[in-house]
C-alpha cells in the first residue's frame, strides 16, 4: 500500500466545502503577490525621474502618460508619480491586510470544526475501543492537537503559498530589471536558506514526533493524577505523579524552544547577508568608475524589493520549519479521524427507547458468558440471574 503524503492526508480530512475556502484563499494570495510585485516596480521609475528628469522624453511610457495627462512641467509629474506609487504601495498594503485576515479566519475557524468532528467520531466507537485507549490521550487529540494542527501547522501552509508567491513574482519583476544582479541575490539568498532547510528539515519532523509524545505524556500524568485524587492522597504518591509530569513536560518544553530557534534564528544571519550584499553591490559599482547618479535608480529598486522580499523570505522559511515540526500531528489525526471512521458504527442515539420491554413474571439469565473483543479473558463467566417482575 503506498504512504500517503501529509498534504495527501490533510486533504482527506477537509470536506469539499473547507478545500473550496482553501483554493479560494490561494487565489487571493496569488493577487496579493502580484499586487506587492507591482508596489515593488513602481518605485523604480519614480527614483529614475526624481534622478534624471530627462529620461521622461526619453521612455515611451512615461513620454505617454506624461502627453495623455497633459502636464506642463516636470515636478507635477513628479508630484503626480510619487502620489501614484504611495496609492499604489497603500493598495497592495490593503490586499496583503485582506488576504492575511481570510487566512486566519479560515485557519483558527478550523479549530471548531475539525475538533468536534474528532469528538463525534470518538463518540460513535464502540465501548470496546475506549477500552485499548487513554481517555486523557483522546481528550488531548481533541483539544490540544487539533489547535496545533490550525494554529500552526495551517497557519504555515498558507503562509509558504503566500510568500513563496509573492517571492517568485518579485524576483521576476526584477528578472527583467538586471538578470545578473538578480541571479546573484538568489545565490546568496536562497541558497542560504536552502542549506540551512536541508540541515535541519529531518531533525524537525524527528523533534515533532517526539513532542506528540511528550504531549502525550504529560496529559495522561496530569489526568491520572487529578482523576485518581483520593487514591494519590491516601498513599501520598504526589511526588510519583509530579516527576512523571515533570518529565514529559521538560520534554514538550525542550521540543518547542528548539522548533521556534530554529525558525526564527537565521533571519539575522540573512539580514546581515542581504544588505551586506546591498553595501557590496555599491562598493563594486564605484570601484568599476561608475557614476552614483547612474545606479542610484536600480539600488533604490533592489533595495526596496529587499524590504519587501526579506520578510516574506523569513516567514517563508519559518512556515516551513513548522510544516517539518507539525507533520506528526496530521499522521495522528489522519489516523483517528479518517482511517477508523469505516469501521465504525452510528451508535450516537437519543436515549428515548421506541418500545418497552414486556414481562410476565421475570427475566431469567442462564450461564452468560461476555469478554471483549480481541481479548481471551472472560470478564463475566457462568453468571446465572433471575429477574423477578415486581409491581408497584
Amino acid at each position: 500500500m503506498q504512504k500517503k503524503s501529509f498534504l495527501k492526508k490533510l486533504y482527506e480530512i477537509f470536506t469539499p466545502r473547507e478545500r473550496m475556502q482553501a483554493v479560494l484563499i490561494f487565489i487571493a494570495s496569488l493577487v496579493t503577490a502580484f499586487a506587492q510585485a507591482f508596489g515593488v516596480a513602481s518605485i523604480f521609475p519614480f527614483i529614475n525621474v526624481v534622478m534624471n528628469p530627462d529620461i521622461v522624453q526619453q521612455n515611451k511610457w512615461l513620454s505617454l502618460i506624461y502627453n495623455k495627462l497633459h502636464f506642463t512641467e516636470i515636478n507635477s509629474f513628479i508630484f503626480f508619480l510619487g502620489m501614484a506609487v504611495l496609492l499604489i504601495v497603500i493598495l497592495s498594503s490593503i490586499i496583503s491586510a485582506i488576504t492575511t485576515w481570510g487566512k486566519t479566519k479560515f485557519t483558527l475557524g478550523k479549530n471548531h470544526s475539525l475538533s468536534r468532528r474528532l469528538l463525534t467520531v470518538y463518540l460513535s466507537q464502540p465501548y470496546e475501543y475506549f477500552l485499548q485507549k487513554n481517555s486523557s490521550e483522546l481528550g488531548k487529540n481533541v483539544l490540544s492537537e487539533i489547535n496545533q494542527l490550525t494554529s500552526q501547522l495551517l497557519i504555515a501552509l498558507f503562509d509558504i503559498v503566500i510568500n513563496g508567491l509573492m517571492v517568485i513574482v518579485i524576483l521576476a519583476m526584477l528578472f527583467v530589471v538586471d538578470v545578473a544582479v538578480t541571479i546573484g541575490a538568489i545565490f546568496f539568498l536562497g541558497g542560504s536558506y536552502g542549506i540551512i532547510n536541508y540541515f535541519v528539515r529531518n531533525k524537525l519532523r524527528k523533534t515533532g514526533r517526539e513532542r506528540l509524545e511528550a504531549n502525550r505524556g504529560r496529559f495522561r500524568m496530569a489526568n491520572e493524577a487529578l482523576s485518581s485524587i483520593k487514591t494519590t492522597k491516601i498513599m501520598a504518591i504526589e511526588s510519583f505523579f509530579l516527576n512523571n509530569y515533570s518529565y514529559f513536560s521538560r520534554q514538550f518544553a525542550r521540543h518547542n524552544i528548539f522548533a521556534h530557534v530554529i525558525g526564527e534564528v537565521p533571519r539575522y544571519l540573512l539580514e546581515a547577508v542581504a544588505f551586506g550584499g546591498i553595501i557590496f553591490f555599491v562598493i563594486f559599482m564605484i570601484a568599476r568608475g561608475e557614476r552614483v547618479i547612474d545606479f542610484v535608480p536600480l539600488l533604490s529598486l533592489y533595495a526596496f524589493a529587499a524590504y519587501r522580499t526579506l520578510p516574506a523570505l523569513n516567514r517563508l522559511y519559518g512556515a516551513m520549519t513548522r510544516v517539518y515540526y507539525n507533520t506528526a500531528i496530521v499522521d495522528k489525526i489522519y489516523e483517528d479521524m479518517v482511517e477508523i471512521e469505516p469501521q465504525k458504527k452510528p451508535i450516537i442515539k437519543s436515549a428515548t427507547t421506541k418500545s418497552e420491554l414486556l414481562f410476565n413474571k421475570s427475566i431469567t439469565l442462564q450461564n452468560i458468558r461476555f469478554s471483549y473483543k480481541d481479548t481471551s479473558y472472560a470478564v463475566i463467566n457462568g453468571i446465572n440471574l433471575t429477574i423477578p417482575k415486581i409491581i408497584l
